[in-house]
């Protein structure tokens, strides 16, 4: 691919994986703007780009007027602006810790920046985006504060209560199959095998013990034995 012969205009395809914490902030970004999520990404790298000109310099060694005059960019500002043009729609939040996969496009200024960015750190563009978005995310709490009303610590907590309660109903699947096993085992032990902590495994049984009923499955702690009834 020769930069200097591509349209400016023309977008090139990118995919990452993206953790729960900032696929949540993009998925809200997104719905409050009524915008896309490749959209957002677009103007979060672009205006990543832009505000850190010294780092790209200093850390990078990447000139944005070079870059500039080797795409030959004239209104390219404007391609990036102007996110309500992006038609698709994709605004479901994964429940999930796990990685989440989104596909978006740059434009030849920007895709030329995170080319050298990553080849200058040897890593993947993938990675490199990946990084420069959760970089923006925290350092822009005021801005998705007071212009899309996100609060991070608000974020934090909600994919701490659902990582927690996948794990309850992850262990409680678990602990069905297990039962079959014993008929009193040790409470560390038990909690080892489910390599979950002593807390998580007396909640299930303190606050769960009605749905391991229903399950087929009751069970009490008898000092440092669970036993099986």
């Amino acid at each position: 691919m020769h930069l200097d012969s591509k349209d400016p205009l023309e977008f090139s395809r990118f995919t990452i994986f993206l953790d729960a914490f900032d696929k949540r902030v993009i998925t809200l970004m997104a719905k409050k703007r009524k915008q896309s999520q490749s959209g957002i990404i677009r103007y979060i790298i672009h205006n990543w780009i832009e505000s850190y000109p010294t780092i790209l310099k200093e850390s990078y060694d990447i000139d944005m007027n070079n870059i500039t005059g080797e795409i030959k960019i004239v209104d390219h500002p404007q391609v990036i602006q102007d996110l309500s043009q992006n038609s698709d729609q994709h605004s479901n939040l994964k429940r999930s810790s796990d990685l989440s996969r989104i596909t978006f496009s740059l434009d030849a200024f920007d895709e030329r920046v995170i080319n050298l960015m990553a080849k200058k750190r040897k890593q993947s563009r993938s990675e490199t985006v990946r990084n420069l978005i959760h970089n923006w995310v925290e350092g822009n709490t005021n801005i998705l504060k007071s212009n899309y009303d996100i609060d991070l610590n608000d974020i934090t907590r909600e994919i701490e209560i659902t990582d927690y309660n996948q794990v309850i109903q992850n262990t409680i699947q678990k602990l069905i199959r297990y039962s079959e096993l014993f008929n009193e085992i040790e409470f560390d032990i038990l909690a080892e095998q489910l390599k979950i902590s002593r807390k998580i495994l007396r909640d299930i049984i303190f606050e769960h013990n009605n749905k391991l009923e229903k399950l087929g499955v009751k069970l009490r702690i008898r000092g440092k034995l669970i036993v099986k009834e």
